[in-house]
């Protein structure tokens, strides 16, 4: 991955890999928790020191097993980019969940005394043991919309989980009579390591608001 990569390639790189809007999502988060086992080689060495009771390589390990298409597509993608891929642990809500960051392999000098090393965010999953606190909850105060979230309780947990990855928020809309659920996140901001430890001191960019939407009741 170039160190010239800029914001708005970042955030289609972003899109287009976690298959947000174009691919059809997954069973529900807790089908995902068991999945059959993945073959995918894993980098040699994970960037991060701060992986919890594992060791980062034996995290990331846990993490392709347990999400297959999130884990797995952000070491193929990294590595596509010739990337280092990143595991930060840190808390949210109460739960312990896992940066995905790949990093680029070069180190820029101009500017920096030390140097730094510029990334891309992928996402975030929960930290084995923390599953169950890691979607948001989606619900409504209005009992009409309440009752269509409770009958496609599947897709509900899809979208609850897929918005949790990429930390956006949930609305609900009601258009031509159907239900819809908007994921509002952040996405295409550069983290930046100036001190070498694989875990972001800044951003070289801001970014940019995007969104997904999926009906509930459409054919998946």
């Amino acid at each position: 991955m170039s160190t010239e990569f800029s914001g708005l390639a970042a955030l289609l790189t972003l899109l287009s890999n976690l298959f947000l809007i174009s691919a059809p999502p997954e069973q529900g988060a807790e089908k995902e928790l068991a999945p059959p086992a993945v073959v995918v080689e894993l980098p040699e060495t994970v960037m991060g020191s701060r992986c919890g009771e594992m060791t980062c390589d034996e995290l990331l390990g846990e993490l392709v097993q347990r999400y297959p298409r999130h884990g797995s597509e952000f070491v193929q993608d990294c590595e596509a980019q010739a990337g280092l891929a990143g595991l930060t642990l840190y808390e949210h809500t109460g739960s312990r969940v896992v940066g995905l960051t790949c990093w680029d392999a070069e180190v820029v000098t101009e500017g920096y005394s030390e140097g730094y090393r510029s990334g891309l965010y992928f996402g975030a999953l929960p930290y084995p043991g923390d599953e169950a606190e890691f979607p948001m909850e989606i619900s409504s105060d209005d009992p009409t919309e309440q009752a269509v979230l409770e009958r496609y309780p599947e897709q509900v947990a899809e979208m609850a989980f897929d918005c949790a990855l990429v930390g956006g928020s949930i609305n609900i809309l009601n258009n031509a009579e159907q239900t819809e659920l908007q994921c509002f996140f952040w996405a295409g901001a550069q983290p930046l390591d100036t001190d070498g430890d694989f875990v972001s001191d800044g951003e070289v960019s801001m970014g940019a608001s995007v969104d997904f939407i999926r009906g509930l009741g459409e054919a998946q």
